[in-house]
């Protein structure tokens, strides 16, 4: 799987998504047909032509930002709209260890299926400088957020962060891969518009669904990984400002799965979840249900408690008022239709690469509920952002 990730890397892809312990990599080259949301009063057309080509069967590779009702074309995000599918010239899936092909290109084909040794790849950037976003203004707004939930029916808000890298040489290949190879749990993503390339590696899947099940993840609460013992984090989870803004997300799907169907819910225990520099608390759920549209589910989980807050609606007024800068594609969805199927996970531990402005934008974020703690939450910030840091050669960040 390695060697494979290595030879689409050499091809220069247009979109990427991998998923190394699902062993699955969707990649696609060259686009065929563009598919975009410019003006979100023109979604029930946008969605219209989406539900045409995958009644075509076509493979679409796409997503949609964080807040596409209230979307904000910027500098920072000017080559992405507020939604976009892509159908490609070729693409390929790699799935339970079969090669599938789309598209007619043949030199493609024959160039993939030829994928055998491993590759480890580090040291991709040279001459970087990180701008912080001033953490007193982040900790000031956590207190804001504290404050709105205790005089409002708020009960959790996601307050994001945004740090500046500037840089003289990046090789995003080799970015890519050390992403992967660092978090073999995540799904590790690549888009790249016009000048910019959005990249990540996110720990968080919405939604999969292949026409017949509904799976859902949960995922809320971390903790920094600074090597403590496992019985030191199990111990910490049992909190009841973590249990809380947990039960928050997981009460919210329940609710959501409750509205569309009558079936049982499966629900699984909460787990731990562990990366590289931080943990996570993950539950599960999925229903049985069949004939759903794929962009009406995309539509009703996100954004979730774990992504804006919760209440959903007002998380979102309160974000759009107080949060200094636009989130663009920063925990929006990115992921896949491939006919019956649906793949779609939230854009986290990501970054923006300005490639005209030699600038990287990454992103962060922290769900703030009333007895959060402002030097806890920065922790776990910084261990957040250590993602894109450490993947583009920036090691051993502490800050």
């Amino acid at each position: 799987m390695n060697n494979l990730i290595k030879l689409i890397l050499k091809k220069n892809p247009t979109r990427l998504i991998v998923h190394p312990y699902e062993k699955k990599i969707i990649a696609s080259f060259n686009i065929k047909k563009t598919i975009s949301l410019d003006n979100y009063n023109n979604i029930q057309d946008f969605n219209k032509k989406i539900n045409k080509e995958t009644g075509r069967q076509n493979l679409l590779i796409g997503g949609f930002s964080f807040d596409s009702i209230n979307y904000l074309k910027n500098e920072e995000w000017n080559d992405f709209p507020i939604a976009e599918f892509i159908i490609p010239e070729y693409a390929l899936k790699f799935e339970k260890n079969k090669l599938y092909h789309y598209g007619s290109d043949d030199n493609l084909k024959n160039y993939f299926s030829s994928a055998t040794k491993n590759i480890n790849i580090k040291d991709c950037a040279s001459t970087l400088s990180v701008k912080e976003k001033n953490l007193e203004e982040w900790t000031n707004l956590i207190k804001r957020a504290k404050e709105s939930i205790k005089n409002s029916s708020l009960e959790k808000i996601v307050v994001a962060n945004r740090q500046k890298i500037h840089l003289s040489k990046i090789d995003i290949g080799k970015t890519i891969q050390n992403l992967i190879i660092r978090y073999p749990n995540c799904t590790t993503f690549m888009y790249k518009n016009g000048e910019s390339i959005f990249f990540g590696s996110t720990p968080e899947k919405i939604f999969d669904y292949n026409g017949e099940v509904l799976r859902i993840q949960a995922l809320a609460s971390s903790i920094p990984n600074n090597g403590q013992k496992f019985s030191e984090i199990e111990s910490s989870f049992k909190n009841s400002t973590l249990r809380k803004e947990h039960n928050i997300v997981v009460n919210h799907f329940i609710q959501k799965l409750k509205s569309i169907s009558k079936e049982k819910i499966i629900i699984s225990d909460p787990m731990i979840i562990e990366l590289e520099n931080i943990y996570h608390l993950l539950t599960k759920l999925q229903i049985k249900i069949k004939h759903l549209n794929h962009l009406n589910i995309l539509e009703s989980l996100h954004p979730s408690p774990a992504l804006s807050g919760y209440p959903v609606d007002e998380a979102i007024e309160w974000i759009r008022k107080y949060e200094t800068f636009h989130r663009g594609w920063y925990s929006g969805t990115i992921g896949y239709i491939d006919n019956n199927e649906s793949h779609f996970y939230a854009a986290l531990r990501c970054a923006n690469f300005l490639s005209n402005k030699q600038t990287i934008m990454a992103y962060a974020g922290n769900g703030i509920v009333e007895n959060s703690n402002a030097d806890f939450e920065i922790k776990e910030l910084k261990s957040k952002f250590k993602v894109i840091k450490n993947s583009i050669g920036f090691e051993n960040v502490t800050a």
